[in-house]
């Protein structure tokens, strides 16, 4: 469910900072193909979400074919529980507070792309992420 990129969900954000990132690339970057790919990228996702909530509705909503009438299905047990709800609450967690995440990786992105691009670079990401 992640993986819809749906807002409130863990997959939100990594889609959303990648669309926002293409709207406004550093200077001697091309505008225009980052902008087109910021509306493909925009298109992709929403065709992703909808071709994913409707696999989901085929696949779990609907009455058995009658090749399975004489099997029987249970329902989640304790241990399935156990394993799928603390990745579903971090997923919510993290889709409506991913400070979680961001406080935590933010020195290591920014050591890779000094190393990557120097440090020129990581000054002018710092100013735009503190909005200068």
């Amino acid at each position: 469910m992640a993986s819809l990129g749906l807002p409130g969900l863990a997959g939100f954000w990594g889609e959303f900072m990648s669309l926002v990132a293409s709207y406004n690339p550093l200077d001697g970057l091309s505008l225009g193909v980052f902008r087109t790919s910021m509306v493909l990228g925009a298109v992709g996702t929403v065709l992703t979400a909808g071709y994913m909530l409707w696999m989901l509705q085929r696949v779990n909503l609907g009455e058995p074919q009658a090749e399975w009438d004489d099997h029987e299905f249970h329902d989640v047990d304790r241990f399935e529980l156990t394993a799928w709800v603390p990745l579903i609450v971090l997923i919510v967690v993290i889709g409506f507070y991913p400070k979680v995440i961001f406080d935590t990786t933010t020195d290591a992105v920014t050591s890779m792309v000094e190393m990557a691009f120097g440090s020129e670079t990581t000054a002018s990401i710092g100013t735009l992420v503190k909005g200068g």
